[in-house]
Parts: C-alpha cells; sequence; structure tokens
C-alpha cells in the first residue's frame, strides 16, 4: 500500500489475524531524488550515482549524541538522511552542489507522543564519530540496526522502519482488534501567532507536500514556500487579509525558497538552477525579480540581504 500523506489510512482486516500494511517510501525518495539524480548526469554524465545508491544497504544508528537530543536513531544514504523521533520522521534530502535542501516531516496524527522505541537486528557494522579534540566527546563503535520498531503508537498498532535495497519502506503492524482506521500521517502547515497567543493555521494553495511559513514583516505579510504533489518547492508570499501569491524563481528548475520580506514587501530566498546550482534572488513588491550568485536568506528595511555560501578563496 503506498504512503498517503495528510490522509486516514484504512482498510478491510481480516479477523483474528494479524496484518501488516506496507508503506514504501520508494515514490517519495524517486520523486525528490530525481532532479538531483538528472542534475548530476546533466553536470557531467555521473550516472554511477544510480548504481552506488542501489548497492548500499540501510542501516539504523543509535543516536550517541551524534546528532540532535530528541532523535533516537538515524540512518544515512546517498543524498539523503532519514532522523526518527519519538513523534515523527525526517527525511532531508540534499546534494554537495546545492544549499537547498528538502526535507519530508512524516507525523503521525493523534499517536502515542511517547512510545518504545528500539532497534532490531543488530548489524556487524559499526559507526565512529571523531569530532572536535575531546576524546571524551567522540562517539566509537555506535550500534548499527537492520530495523526500527516503535511501539504501540497507536493502541495494538506498532511501526517499523527497514531498508530493501533501494527502497526505504515502513510497515504498521496491526494486531488482532486493532483499528487501522486510526493511523493518520500528517504534513506541515503554516501558522500565525498573534500577540495575545491566537494561533491561525493555513496551507499555500498547491501545497500538497506542506507549507513552510518562513518569515513576516510589520504589515503581517509572511513569505515562504510550500512543497507540490511533485515534491517542488515553489516560493509565496501570504498577506495580513490571508491572500497568497505563488511564484518561481527566473530560470527555477528544481525549486525556490523564500526566507525572508521587509517592510517595502521585497522578498529574499534562494532558488536551484537546470545544474542544481544554488542562487539567490529579491523579489519587489510588484513581483520584479533580480538573481545573483550566491543564495539569499534574510533582507533588512533597505534591502540588505544576508546569507551564506560556498565560495573560493581568493589569493592572499
Amino acid at each position: 500500500m503506498s504512503t498517503s500523506f495528510a490522509s486516514t489510512t484504512s482498510t478491510v482486516w481480516r479477523a483474528r489475524t494479524a496484518t501488516r500494511l506496507t508503506a514504501c517510501f520508494l515514490l517519495v525518495l524517486a520523486l525528490l531524488l530525481a532532479p538531483r539524480l538528472a542534475s548530476a548526469q546533466q553536470a557531467g554524465g555521473k550516472t554511477q550515482v544510480l548504481a552506488d545508491y542501489g548497492r548500499l544497504p540501510l542501516s539504523f544508528e543509535v543516536n550517541r549524541g551524534q546528532t540532535g537530543d530528541q532523535v533516537k536513531f538515524v540512518s544515512h544514504g546517498p543524498g539523503f538522511s532519514l532522523f526518527l523521533t519519538p513523534t515523527e520522521a525526517v527525511l532531508a534530502l540534499s546534494t554537495p552542489r546545492t544549499l537547498l535542501t528538502n526535507a519530508l516531516h512524516i507525523k503521525l496524527v493523534g499517536a502515542n507522543p511517547e512510545p518504545g522505541i528500539r532497534g532490531l537486528e543488530e548489524l556487524a557494522s559499526k559507526s565512529n564519530y571523531f569530532i572536535g579534540n575531546d576524546p571524551s566527546k567522540w562517539q566509537t563503535d555506535v550500534p548499527n540496526y537492520a530495523k526500527v520498531r516503535y511501539m504501540s503508537v497507536y493502541p495494538g498498532v506498532d511501526l517499523a522502519y527497514y531498508g530493501n535495497q533501494r527502497q526505504l519502506e515502513h510497515d504498521f503492524i496491526v494486531s488482532p482488534g486493532a483499528d487501522p482506521c486510526a493511523i493518520t500521517l500528517g504534513i506541515n502547515h503554516g501558522f500565525v501567532r498573534s500577540a495575545s497567543g491566537h494561533i491561525a493555521t493555513f496551507d499555500a494553495p498547491g501545497g500538497t507536500g506542506g507549507t513552510f511559513a518562513r518569515s513576516i514583516n510589520d504589515q503581517g505579510a509572511i513569505a515562504g514556500y510550500y512543497t507540490d504533489a511533485k515534491n517542488v518547492n515553489h516560493g509565496f508570499v501570504r498577506d495580513a487579509q490571508g491572500h497568497f501569491t505563488t511564484f518561481d524563481a527566473p530560470g527555477a528548475v528544481y525549486g525556490t525558497v523564500a526566507h525572508g520580506i521587509n517592510a517595502a514587501g521585497e522578498v529574499s530566498g534562494a532558488y536551484s538552477d537546470a545544474n542544481a546550482n544554488s542562487r539567490g534572488f529579491i523579489r519587489d513588491a510588484q513581483g520584479h525579480f533580480t538573481t545573483f550568485d550566491a543564495p539569499a536568506n534574510s533582507i533588512n528595511a533597505y534591502g540588505v540581504m544576508a546569507g551564506y555560501s560556498i565560495l573560493p578563496v581568493p589569493n592572499q
């Protein structure tokens, strides 16, 4: 059964039979990785990426401090990392040539916030992290597992993650008598919180893969981006009355992300071009674009932008 985001999974169950729901991430990975693999081919014919990706088995490391405290297990693969927390799985995809990263948050709505989580089928491989000069902070012989199982995410329902060659898969294991209709997968929504504490949520038009609000100006206009059904990012501006303007930077092929908005309505952000290079843009209130090499993050009232990029070091 294919994973369907922001929907309730239900089916017909046989009585007295423990039934397994298989939901493959293959389609998700294919959609998100396809532009990156295509760009690698365009940039240098590096079709070996495909072969290497297919040969590498997936494993899950116990988190012993190599990533955020909320993460219990982490898995790395060519172009992606998976972070498993008690309440969600975060699938982050990126490539060395672009600073744009797609992050797919998979959250179970109404699930147990503190499920038991354990690794299954420990592998012979170990991971080692020698970061910094303090040996007390190094992590050695970190166990790797073939599977991770969440116990009782819903009453009578467990969740297991595992790898199957190029496929990252998860199963819902439903015990006899349990209700599979309780299984609900959620996506990201934007929100506005007033000074008095009132929260209003919203979704950008076409944002079937999630809506990400990044900045708000003094007039209440919000800049951000949304992910469409093909897992491509597009920028948006939402005014104080809730009206949306969506856009793509000129030359954007693999996504547009709006990061900042100032009082004049100028929006700064980044996009990925046909060669998967990250570039920056500024979009004025009339919708006119200026593009440049380095991706931009914030923008102030004078149109001055800040960002980060990997730049060559000038000769001294």
